[in-house]
């Protein structure tokens, strides 16, 4: 409201919705994980494994906050929000021919290489045993889409605010493109994707006024709501029912609870070997064919092991979600506790740092993604990070000599 935040303050509301909220609920309402997942359920009744995790989380959660109050003051971080409005929207006007080919590229390469008999069905689509090869491809271009989208339209949001023009036929366009990467990307992680970012940028240039941004955000949360009732997957049978679905897709507590009980404690660990994961991250660019023995994303050997097949690779063709801090924990062990927060904490002190809006915002949004998901699941925009990360550097490190 002071027009005072900062990187840590997107972190904070993350770990409360995703590590915080479904552990109270649990505490309050006793509710049962799915029945599917008797290991998970395991690690989630044991009354040490919450005690360690509540101490953990709350321990995180204490630094975010005191760097959110101390970052926030002063001239570092977002707190001259025009100016950084002001820059990005530079950005915005010297690349505008670029940032909309970007964007209308993914459209392209839908038309000429989609399956359009794939893409025909929305929900049904997660039941396709053989998904389209091009899929793979497609997938990543729209989640590319959707963050250029989200820049694109706060540009126009901005421009509005400065010059008080009427933009609302291109607001409209890129809704209506944004909405059709979600339909052919298929899965709500892009959907949030976009709130997070849209919303991040809006913040961070002050497009419009906080307070009506507020406004907009209840807008879009209910909207999301209302996307879910439409979605459809997990959101049939009772409110128990529904609860318990959706908890697998928006809990991340669970997966941190099961890797502290069962790599830390039982020593039965989720990856084969440590590092394997990690490896694969840093690899992930060579072809199986040539490396056979090449080790799998986290998420297939975490999903293996919630059915007790530990260290095992099998393929189910969906996985569970995880997160930055589990993987850590699963590959390191015990030091992996501290390395998982490390890495956000050195992204969001980078952040705070750097005068550069595109840089800050993909910050934001990495710091974001891996709470919520494996690298994996978002290396372009990871990648797109670290090109932004090594200009920084560089710029720095020039400024200094």
């Amino acid at each position: 409201m002071k027009g005072k935040i900062s990187g840590y303050l997107f972190v904070i509301l993350v770990f409360i919705v995703f590590y915080v909220v479904p552990t109270l609920i649990d505490a309050f309402f006793d509710v049962q994980f799915a029945d599917v997942y008797p290991e998970i359920q395991k690690a989630l009744d044991n009354d040490n494994i919450n005690l360690f995790y509540n101490i953990y989380i709350s321990l995180i959660l204490f630094f975010l906050t005191k760097y959110a109050k101390k970052e926030s003051i002063g001239n570092n971080g977002l707190t001259f929000l025009r100016t950084t409005g002001d820059n990005l929207y530079k950005i915005y006007n010297k690349y505008k021919i670029l940032s909309w080919a970007l964007f209308l590229f993914p459209i392209c390469v839908i038309v000429i290489t989609g399956d359009f008999n794939y893409y025909s069905t929305y929900l049904d689509r997660y039941k396709v045993i053989n998904v389209p090869e091009s899929h793979i491809i497609i997938n990543k271009l729209a989640l590319i889409g959707v963050i250029i989208g989200a820049f694109i339209l706060t540009s126009l949001f901005y421009q509005k605010s400065k010059k008080n023009k009427f933009s609302i036929h291109l607001q409209l366009l890129v809704f209506l493109l944004l909405i059709f990467y979600f339909w052919i990307h298929g899965k709500r992680s892009i959907v949030i994707t976009f709130l997070s970012t849209f919303l991040a940028l809006m913040m961070m240039t002050r497009a419009i006024p906080i307070k009506r941004l507020m406004n907009i955000a209840l807008v879009l949360i209910f909207g999301f709501i209302g996307f879910m009732g439409l979605y459809g997957k997990g959101t049939e049978g009772s409110l128990d029912v529904v609860y318990k679905k959706l908890r697998i897709d928006f809990g991340r507590d669970y997966g941190v609870k099961f890797v502290m009980y069962n790599d830390l404690v039982l020593e039965r660990h989720v990856v084969p070997s440590k590092f394997s994961s990690f490896i694969f991250t840093t690899t992930f660019f060579i072809p199986r064919d040539i490396w056979q023995d090449k080790p799998h994303p986290y998420a297939v050997y975490f999903t293996n092991s919630a059915f007790g097949n530990f260290g095992d690779n099998h393929f189910y063709g969906w996985g569970l979600t995880t997160s930055i801090i589990s993987e850590s924990i699963s590959n390191i062990g015990f030091l992996g506790l501290f390395i998982g927060p490390y890495i956000i904490f050195l992204i969001l002190k980078k952040e705070r740092i750097s005068t550069n809006p595109p840089f800050k915002l993909l910050s934001i949004l990495v710091a974001i993604l891996l709470l919520l998901l494996q690298i994996i699941a978002f290396m372009p925009i990871f990648l797109l990070y670290l090109y932004f990360l090594f200009k920084e550097n560089k710029r720095r490190k020039i400024k200094y000599l």
